[in-house]
């Protein structure tokens, strides 16, 4: 349900916004603290969310631009918090996660 969401809400990837092999990308990774809420995870293709692995956001950015990805971070949360407040997600049930 949690990736299904994500997927739906992102569309695409949101750094480099390829529709293929999707995955889950935790804004803050997990082994910084992240958590599973699904409005801190993003739609990432299988490329980006394995050349990011446990990077903070800011560091990977730095990378991904210099290899000619072009995201803004900022964008990314408006987007995830304008469509959530919009459907009106707030909690998901552990189990449907």
């Amino acid at each position: 349900a949690r990736r299904d969401f994500v997927h739906a809400r992102d569309g695409a990837c949101v750094y480099c916004r390829s529709m293929t092999n999707l995955q889950v990308d935790h804004i803050i990774p997990r082994s910084m603290g992240g958590t599973d809420d699904p409005n801190w995870i993003v739609a990432a293709c299988r490329s980006c969310n394995t050349s990011r692995q446990a990077k903070p956001i800011h560091e990977w950015e730095r990378y991904a631009r210099r290899k000619g990805i072009k995201f803004s971070i900022v964008k990314i949360l408006r987007r995830i918090e304008k469509t959530t407040h919009a459907r009106k997600v707030v909690d998901f049930r552990p189990d449907e996660l």
